[in-house]
């Protein structure tokens, strides 16, 4: 009986390690995301949540974390499932100012309870119009968080790049690397 308990605790433990996200290493290159298309200059590690969702790092995601998230719809919420997080919702026919709310909501409620923007400007990549917001907090545990965000509506759906990391060292460490991204932010959409 002890060894039968123990099998199937083992074949349990294989089966959620089987089961989790691996991190894959993203040498530098042009990168898709949704609508837009960017380019890295440096390694990185990414995890993929879902088709529309990955998270990105370079020391771990608690010290530093790129966040691409897209395809929010009308009703949905940025960051999980309404069970999970409780945050705003989207509507596609939200302002640019509006739009930096949602976000700013959004990172309040996934774990950034203080969270203010220090700065908001208007950009385009290509014919979308977009916003970058610089922000920070304390996140729940207490550590001093700073952020840089993208964010922009297409086809009626939001979509973000968020970058945020531990204020000391972290955040001066990947930010001309997040910048460069930023401005290498190409729509893939053709001009007619």
């Amino acid at each position: 009986m002890k060894k039968i308990v123990l099998s199937l605790g083992l074949t349990a433990l294989l089966l959620m390690v089987g089961c989790a996200k691996q991190f894959v290493r993203v040498d530098p290159s042009t990168q898709q995301f949704g609508p837009v298309s960017f380019t890295t200059a440096q390694p990185w590690n990414k995890v993929d949540i879902n088709a529309d969702h990955s998270m990105w790092t370079v020391d771990g995601l608690t010290l530093n974390t790129l966040e691409l998230t897209g395809n929010i719809r009308k009703g949905k919420r940025l960051f999980g499932s309404a069970e999970k997080i409780k945050g705003p919702q989207f509507d596609p026919s939200m302002s640019l100012p509006e739009q930096s709310e949602f976000l700013l909501a959004s990172l309040r409620a996934d774990g950034l309870p203080n969270a203010e923007i220090f700065g908001l400007e208007a950009f385009r990549i290509g014919e979308i119009d977009a916003f970058t917001v610089y922000f920070g907090g304390e996140n729940e545990d207490g550590l001093d968080t700073l952020g840089l965000a993208v964010g922009f509506v297409h086809n009626e759906a939001f979509h973000a790049i968020i970058y945020r990391a531990a204020s000391e060292h972290y955040y001066e460490k990947l930010l001309p690397e997040v910048t460069g991204i930023i401005e290498s932010l190409k729509s893939n959409e053709v001009s007619t």
